[in-house]
């Protein structure tokens, strides 16, 4: 699958909201067909984790670990994404499966996610980026994001 940036974006005007805001969300980054593609290989991926940071250190918790946790080490575990939402600038928890180059080398699994790899590191992302932001980088990485219901 050939992942290619929506051809509607308007560029400059998502420049101009990057540069007043510091950071944005793009709606409709990828055109439909390649989105709803993305969300089918996402959606079955089987190698998800449970994620949360405690500070700046990033937990991964097996799901089947997770449901074997006794209710004590489960309330602790609460606990401390709790605390430290109140606390802190920045928490988070949620379901991840991370896609970096070595995982998807060492996991068959993970092999439909070259592509979009390959499209992070690309030209076409590349030259959106360096439009953007005006900077530009070498290497990307990503994890595709459970946020479970």
């Amino acid at each position: 699958m050939a992942i290619k940036i929506n051809s509607k974006l308007k560029t400059e005007t998502l420049k101009k909201d990057f540069q007043a805001k510091g950071r944005i969300q793009i709606a409709d980054f990828l055109d439909r067909k390649n989105a709803d593609s993305l969300h089918d290989m996402v959606a079955g991926c089987k190698l998800y984790k449970f994620k949360y940071n405690d500070g700046d250190e990033e937990i991964w918790v097996d799901p089947v670990k997770l449901k074997n946790f006794p209710e004590p080490k489960l309330q602790e575990m609460g606990n401390t994404i709790f605390t430290n939402a109140m606390n802190r600038d920045f928490q988070y928890n949620h379901y991840a499966c991370p896609l970096t180059e070595e995982k998807l080398a060492a996991k068959e699994a993970l092999a439909p996610f070259k592509d979009v790899m390959v499209f992070l590191g690309g030209k076409d992302m590349k030259a959106f980026i360096k439009v953007l932001t005006s900077e530009s980088y070498k290497r990307a990485s990503a994890e595709a994001i459970w946020h479970k219901t």
